[in-house]
């Protein structure tokens, strides 16, 4: 009788450690799992503040460029050669 009673004690004891080691490695697994779910989140934040960034360079730039052209037209420099340029161009037919 002693005999049983020390071996359910025993096997009580390796499926008490059998279960911590379970819960432990379950634990550490759910940890990881967050901790790659933050870093995606982190990663997807990043490209859209990245991706946003880039949108208002390329909305300054856009506008300068919109600015230099408009400078550049009022100056009517480009429009003469133009004008030059079609009038050249009027007399030959293109057959």
């Amino acid at each position: 009788m002693e005999y049983l009673a020390e071996y359910t004690r025993l096997e009580v004891i390796k499926q008490t450690e059998r279960t911590q080691r379970i819960l432990a490695v379950n634990q550490a697994r759910t940890e990881a799992e967050h901790m790659k779910a933050g870093e995606k989140i982190a990663r997807k934040e990043a490209i859209r503040s990245n991706k946003q960034r880039a949108e208002a360079k390329r909305s300054v730039s856009i506008r300068r460029t919109d600015k230099k052209i408009g400078r550049k037209s009022s100056d009517h420099v480009g429009w003469e050669l133009d004008q030059a340029h079609l009038g050249s161009n009027q007399g030959v037919s293109q057959d």
